[in-house]
């Protein structure tokens, strides 16, 4: 008798074993299924982006809080293009986060004068961004943003960047 307990015993482990077999064998065909999934959705998605304008530019604060009020629908912005979905909670945080800046004061025809004002002097529009950006109102400000601001602007000129930045932004 004891040894028929044996084979029954061997005979259950060697089924729960080929059933565990089976069970790895079908979680690993689904895992493998699930990732062939994702990269036919990934090949789906770079097939159906295109790129509009490769060297269109970097965005003031002001233009990317524009695009995410648009996204939030906030103050009554029709989006410009297709809203697949609700903002990302990271798009909310930026949000707030720019709308706490000077950014949030700013108003696009006041940015446009600002630039047209600040023509005449010779900056990049590296160092022009920055200055909208960052709103300088002291002179340690301006000199950090303009690249050796010393041998190019005068006293009287970084007084004056000064002074459009507080008039106009």
């Amino acid at each position: 008798m004891e040894i028929s307990r044996v084979r029954v015993r061997m005979k259950r482990m060697d089924e729960n074993r080929a059933r565990r077999m089976k069970t790895a064998a079908a979680f690993d065909d689904d895992i493998h299924r699930l990732a062939r999934d994702a990269r036919s959705s990934v090949d789906r998605f770079r097939r159906a982006m295109k790129i509009v304008n490769l060297a269109d530019g970097v965005l003031t604060n002001l233009e990317t809080l524009d695009l995410l009020r648009e996204r939030t629908g906030e103050h009554g912005s029709a989006p410009t293009y297709p809203q697949p979905h609700d903002p990302f909670p990271t798009e909310m945080r930026c949000y707030d986060a720019l709308s706490r800046t000077c950014a949030g004061g700013q108003v696009r025809e006041n940015v446009r004068a600002f630039i047209e004002h600040i023509e005449a002097i010779e900056l990049t529009p590296a160092e022009v961004l920055q200055l909208i950006n960052l709103k300088p109102r002291e002179r340690v400000v301006v000199h950090a943003v303009v690249a050796s601001c010393e041998r190019r602007l005068s006293e009287d000129e970084v007084d004056d960047l000064i002074h459009l930045c507080d008039q106009f932004l």
